[in-house]
């Protein structure tokens, strides 16, 4: 078994040398995040001879090609072929998701990608905004690529997922908490985590969108595969079990389990499921 933490930090170096180059050329959020995109489906981020570096990937996208629907992909469990171009739209999940919220909280938000793109969807521009992240560097180019939106109110806090302390939030304000491929990583879980998340005084909506299939549904096609690749890299196997037992018992409720909703089936760490759970606010419970 590897241990990701390992790697996790040295990853940051790479990733930062490449926004570095971006920023240099581009003033546009939106054009930056696009463009380290097209980067990444060109390369892979490997470790090799204990260094952590961008290798460029043997064949280049193809545009025309990627129409073509060869793509092994997942939509609701269902099994399809379909183009590199179809993709879940959890940018307008979350933007739309926030325009209830005072204060919007991404868990694990490495350089703040999914906080830009719900706020590039139309995000509400009222909203408080928390990047927790445990690597330094992470938060540090977050900053730096916030800066480029004035508007977006975003602050950078340290999280980790197994020693979890949460941002401070005001009691009154409504709170939507949100996890992207970052809750995976939780292992060890602090289980503490959902009681901390229950605790908030006023309503909280966690939306965790994470290859969480084999946790819901062992027998799904691909939890199999899924669990040993998890197992394998140290990742998390226990997060929908604590959500259902602590977190129930601190009074979240789960509200929607989509297993398997989107992603690649011949690389199962990118199908990714959607778990919804709730809490009402003090006053709520108190008319109930």
């Amino acid at each position: 078994m590897t241990d990701w933490a390992e790697t996790y930090d040295q990853s940051w170096a790479a990733r930062e040398a490449v926004f570095a180059a971006l920023l240099e050329q581009e003033d546009s959020l939106a054009r930056v995040l696009a463009r380290f995109d097209d980067f990444e489906r060109a390369h892979r981020l490997l470790t090799k001879d204990g260094e952590v570096r961008y290798f460029a990937k043997p064949q280049a996208p193809d545009p025309i090609g990627a129409m073509n629907p060869t793509t092994p992909q997942a939509f609701h469990g269902q099994m399809l072929a379909a183009s590199d171009y179809f993709e879940f739209r959890r940018d307008r999940l979350l933007a739309d998701l926030s325009q209830t919220a005072d204060c919007v909280i991404e868990l694990g938000s490495g350089y703040g990608r999914q906080v830009f793109a719900m706020w590039l969807a139309g995000a509400n521009a009222q909203a408080r905004y928390v990047a927790a992240e445990p690597s330094a560097i992470g938060r540090r180019l977050t900053q730096r690529l916030a800066a480029l939106e004035p508007r977006l109110k975003l602050e950078c806090h340290p999280f980790d997922f197994r020693s979890a302390t949460l941002p401070a939030v005001a009691p009154d304000q409504r709170v939507l908490l949100f996890s992207s491929w970052a809750s995976m990583y939780a292992a060890p879980l602090d289980r503490s985590l959902f009681r901390a998340i229950a605790a908030h005084p006023g309503p909280v909506t966690c939306v965790f969108i994470e290859p969480f299939g084999f946790q819901v549904n062992p027998h799904a096609p691909f939890a199999a595969q899924q669990r040993g690749q998890m197992e394998a890299q140290g990742m998390n196997t226990d997060f929908f079990e604590a959500l259902r037992e602590e977190g129930a018992a601190a009074g979240l409720e789960l509200v929607s389990v989509a297993p398997d909703l989107f992603g690649r089936t011949d690389e199962t760490l990118q199908l990714a499921s959607v778990i919804i759970a709730e809490k009402a606010g003090q006053d709520a419970c108190a008319e109930l």
